[in-house]
């Protein structure tokens, strides 16, 4: 197996990082604050029971574990390794410990990819190192990854030695940047999540971030995924990964930041324009149900609601204040989360304590009445959370911040919320964090601002609930990802030629007859060098016709009078060569039957380094960059998925026959906007960028009129 086929070869399986029962630190030090002592302090910390050892030709313990000077010293063999020394080393350290059983490390060192063409070449030799051995590694460049379901640390990540440790949860956090991760980490802590493990997979060499996905896709500690991404190296397989998380019910929310679009420089032909590396990202997000958050803030609010476990549908809101109540009903209304409807017995039972000036429906006003008399604030809750369409007790309490009076609150509701399995959020208003904190330490769920609970619960009813047309979808090869071109195709790098913007370019009959090979329906079509040639073309051509130039190569025919429509005659026909000849030194035309009248779509296939293409679809013609309707799609490009996101955009409703219009073929668009993505797949190794502007949809066919393609 040579390099390259070891650098394509499969990533290795984590599972060994999360569940091994032996671990050595190699550069182990016997200082509990320094990068190779702070993984034995945690691992002491966390409780792990297994067997340490360092690796330190200077001492023989080192935090009161036994330390060796070489790795041949070892009296047994080791599951899982931690490096904490310089790069270089790692060439002749990691074959002695895969001697040694070595099943899995994780290396903290730099010096890799980041640093140039000499740590480029050793991140290379580590990755076939690790996969021809079967060594699953975490980074390097990393600090590395902690398991609190299973008390097993691999990180000298400083937060850890500060907070306290807390029992483990259900929320994985995964992370391509380890202070990034630390932060959201030791932040949602504070806020009450519990996690039950944290990656960071760093430079990525051998392990990335979809395998983690995958692994924690399948691990029965794990309920919900959080993430923070900069760039995916397997967007395929994360896609694999996204889609079996859905599968198993279990959400993942991310932050995806260099949003920056790095190809927009392709700006000859529209695709590009249109399409951005983000835009390809946000359509796999939607494509697999991936949750996107755009703050730090907002993906700790994520990582507290779906932390909560199973939350029923609809609100049912109590205050202390009828103001508070109105502002959650309108930020409900704005969300489209349901508000319960309390039954009659419900109000019946409030109204025997709540005072003439308060509400009994939803929401419910139970005024300072019920705290000034603590002795009613439980039977007022329980009344609420009994009735039938109560999924969730929203509670905004106001004040009530001394240390006697919030004791009373907190030991009434947690008292409450220990006899219901369903969920009471207190929002607490106009106290001290202290106070809040107090309420969350006695295991209640506090926030100050409701919008902070209820703009995730949104999204976790609707990833929890309803079904989107690709919910059952698997992530699978299609057509549009593994075919080879059907033989006898033209030869596309043979048939570029130089544009006027000093691009290569694959001219619009090398790319129609690209299009037909693949089934791709086209008009007919005559090509002409001189005048006598359109003569002759005239006499065969089907009128009303068009006449398009060809040469010299124009990116924008239309914008300089390079697409002359509605010929009518062979006399038109020649009228409009002679106006191309001395216009635009036309040396080649195309005549075409001209489509009839329809609606005009782009379809652009825009070469991608993550997904391996995406694929842009929007209104066309030459109003495309003036509408700024368009949508972007990722591999593989399934009918099913092409049709179902037709309706996004805004040239959906004629499509499809609004207000009582005829509808289009929208069938055989979807048909034509298939098998153009084929053919552009087949041609990515060649042509970064390939272009149908437009695709024209009558009522009963969809035709390609118009092709080019970019080196």
């Amino acid at each position: 197996m040579n390099e390259a086929q070891v650098l394509e070869k499969s990533r290795n399986n984590p599972g060994v990082l999360f569940d091994f029962e032996s671990v050595v630190i190699v550069g182990a030090s016997d200082d509990p604050t320094r990068i190779g002592g702070v993984p034995i302090f945690l691992l002491k910390k966390y409780g792990y029971s297994g067997r340490v050892y360092g690796i330190n030709p200077k001492r023989d313990l080192v935090q009161g574990i036994p330390c060796f000077a070489e790795v041949k010293d070892l009296p047994e063999q080791v599951d899982v390794a931690i490096f904490c020394v310089a790069a270089e080393k790692i060439r002749t350290l990691l074959p002695e410990l895969k001697a040694k059983g070595l099943k899995g490390a994780v290396i903290f060192s730099a010096g890799f990819t980041e640093s140039g063409e000499q740590g480029l070449a050793l991140q290379n030799w580590l990755t076939s190192y690790a996969r021809q051995n079967s060594i699953a590694i975490l980074g390097p460049n990393c600090v590395g990854q902690i398991s609190f379901a299973t008390g097993r640390s691999l990180t000298f990540a400083n937060a850890f030695l500060t907070f306290p440790v807390t029992p483990p949860g259900r929320v994985a956090l995964l992370s391509q940047s380890g202070g990034v991760a630390t932060n959201i980490w030791a932040d949602a802590l504070i806020a009450g999540t519990r996690f039950s493990h944290l990656v960071t997979t760093g430079n990525e060499a051998d392990l990335g971030f979809a395998d983690f996905l995958e692994y924690l896709a399948d691990d029965d500690r794990t309920d919900v995924v959080i993430g923070y991404i900069e760039a995916l190296q397997d967007g395929p397989g994360f896609c694999r990964a996204a889609a079996r998380l859905r599968a198993v019910g279990k959400p993942l929310v991310l932050i995806k930041v260099g949003t920056s679009a790095a190809g927009r420089d392709a700006v000859s032909s529209h695709t590009g324009q249109l399409s951005s590396d983000d835009s390809a990202y946000q359509a796999a997000f939607d494509r697999y149900g991936v949750i996107r958050a755009r703050t730090l803030e907002e993906l700790n609010d994520f990582a507290r609601v779906f932390s909560l476990g199973r939350i029923r549908p609809k609100i049912t809101a109590a205050t202390t204040s009828g103001g508070a109540g109105v502002y959650v009903a309108d930020l409900c209304a704005d969300l489209g989360i349901e508000m319960s409807n309390l039954s009659l017995a419900t109000e019946t039972s409030l109204s025997t304590i709540v005072p003439s000036y308060g509400r009994v429906r939803n929401p419910v006003d139970l005024t300072a009445q019920v705290v000034n008399d603590i002795s009613i604030l439980r039977e007022s809750l329980e009344f609420l959370l009994n009735d039938p369409e109560t999924g969730v007790l929203l509670f905004l309490l106001s004040g009530k911040g001394t240390l006697e009076q919030s004791t009373e609150v907190i030991d009434v509701m947690t008292d409450v919320q220990r006899r219901t399995d369903k969920k009471i959020v207190l929002c607490w208003l106009g106290v001290s964090d202290d106070v809040r904190r107090r309420g969350s330490d006695a295991g209640l769920t506090v926030y100050q601002d409701p919008a902070r609970f209820l703009r995730p619960l949104k999204r976790y009813l609707d990833a929890t609930q309803a079904d989107s047309p690709h919910t059952a979808e698997a992530f699978v090869a299609s057509p549009a990802q593994t075919d080879q071109p059907p033989p006898g195709g033209p030869n596309l790098t043979g048939g570029l030629v130089l544009g006027q913007d000093g691009r290569w370019v694959l001219p619009e009959r090398q790319s129609m007859e690209w299009l037909e090979h693949f089934n791709v329906p086209c008009p007919r079509r005559w090509y002409a060098r001189s005048a006598a040639a359109v003569v002759e073309i005239g006499a065969q051509v089907t009128y009303p016709c068009v006449m398009k130039l060809v040469e010299p190569v124009v990116a924008h025919k239309s914008d300089v009078g390079g697409v002359v429509v509605n010929i009518a005659s062979a006399h038109e026909l020649l009228q409009a060569w002679l106006l191309m000849s001395e216009s635009l030194h036309a040396t080649e035309v195309l005549v075409a039957e001209q489509i009839e009248s329809g609606l005009e779509v782009i379809v652009g296939c825009l070469h991608d380094e993550t997904f391996g293409m995406r694929l842009t679809v929007g209104s066309g013609g030459v109003w495309t960059n003036f509408v700024s309707d368009a949508i972007t799609l990722v591999p593989p490009f399934s009918d099913a998925y092409i049709r179902s996101e037709l309706p996004r955009l805004g040239l959906w409703g004629p499509l499809n026959g609004a207000r009582g219009q005829p509808a289009y073929a929208v069938d055989a668009l979807v048909r034509t906007i298939a098998d153009i993505a084929r053919a552009g797949w087949a041609m990515r190794g060649d042509i970064r960028e390939f272009e149908c502007n437009p695709v024209i949809v009558t009522s009963h066919r969809a035709v390609a009129v118009d092709a080019i393609g970019f080196v």
